[in-house]
């Protein structure tokens, strides 16, 4: 104000006015612009209410697991293993790590997804010394998805395919166990242009939820496989936006969502960030389309997809859970459940 203004309420007015006024610019600390350039454009605010690289690092912790190998006691433990072949015939073709893995870790229970086996083949694919195996093909669409469940062959078991009504795309197959039910499953993703992303949270995962709750009923539940979802910031790796990454598939606000809701209305654990909250750079899955598949250390381009999600009643017989990165042969890694075995209920 270049006036001189009486009055106390006027000049009571100017002063709240000055005091609410935007700060003004420090002119000394702007570079000039010479005669005729435009002038630069004025920095791009950052967004102060999403996640940064550096915030999520920030919060988390490197992951220490908690067991050795050597503490695994098949008297007191059960052990299941959940892998994404991406292709159980390629995976048999090209290598041993179907075989090596079996020896290694002699799993009570390993639940395969992805299989993409056909029905006439299935049975003679991939047969394992000490396991008998149920397989649930695509029908659907030839080659495509597919599940397949192996157990020790002196495990009493009930092997049932799909949820109460037909399962065409051969994603669920169910192992009734004495004490609880294993619900493998390979949850569809919801396609990189979300085509499927309807489908995936209005029709998929509530039937998935009502069919656990069914299940959950009679005895405690163990749901694995590739869930397709990366349900914490820092269970994928970070890319140069937030905003953009919540656009791609795993990683949208609907299914994430989606998940929190089938965990909370089906009273189950993600076993894992049970044990290991904080715990970061510990993924699953390794796609080309993000960058490098040979690095599954820290800072590679990985996501947690696959998971152990368990009845609330079986949290205190959870010993540890843990990644396989070593394990080749498919884009995703075998991951692992030790559970204390308690008291058997009878086997309906």
């Amino acid at each position: 104000y270049q006036r001189r203004v009486h009055g106390g309420k006027k000049t009571e007015l100017i002063a709240r006015l000055q005091a609410t006024a935007e700060p003004a610019v420090d002119i000394s600390s702007t570079p000039a612009t010479k005669a005729g350039e435009p002038s630069s454009p004025a920095p791009k605010r950052q967004r102060t209410d999403q996640p940064t690289k550096e915030s999520i690092r920030a919060a988390t912790i490197p992951f220490v697991r908690k067991t050795a190998n050597t503490d695994f006691d098949p008297s007191k433990h059960l052990k299941v293993i959940s892998w994404n072949v991406n292709g159980l015939a390629s995976v048999l073709r090209n290598g041993t790590a179907l075989q090596q893995l079996v020896t290694d870790e002699c799993p009570d229970v390993l639940c395969l997804q992805e299989t993409k086996l056909q029905t006439a083949a299935a049975p003679t694919t991939g047969p394992l010394p000490g396991y008998k195996f149920v397989d649930a093909c695509s029908t659907a669409k030839l080659g495509y998805s597919g599940t397949r469940v192996y157990y020790k062959d002196t495990l009493k078991t009930v092997v049932t395919a799909g949820f109460d009504k037909k399962d065409p795309e051969g994603r669920v197959l169910t192992l009734e166990l004495p004490e609880l039910f294993i619900v493998n499953t390979y949850v569809p993703n919801a396609g990189m242009k979300l085509e499927r992303l309807e489908y995936r949270v209005k029709t998929w995962d509530p039937t998935l939820a009502s069919y656990i709750q069914k299940l959950a009923q009679k005895k405690p539940v163990v749901w694995t496989g590739d869930l397709n979802v990366a349900e914490r910031d820092y269970d994928r790796f970070f890319a140069s936006d937030f905003t953009a990454m919540q656009k791609v598939p795993g990683f949208t606000p609907e299914e994430r969502t989606s998940f929190r809701h089938t965990l909370s209305t089906c009273h189950l654990t993600d076993a894992f960030r049970m044990l290991y909250p904080d715990a970061r750079d510990v993924y699953s899955f390794w796609s080309a389309r993000f960058g490098k598949t040979a690095s599954r250390g820290e800072n590679s381009s990985g996501w947690r997809l696959d998971y152990f999600a368990l009845s609330d009643a079986l949290r205190a017989q959870v010993v540890d859970t843990f990644m396989l990165p070593e394990v080749q042969g498919s884009d995703h890694c075998p991951v692992v459940l030790w559970l204390a075995k308690c008291a058997p209920a009878s086997l309906k």
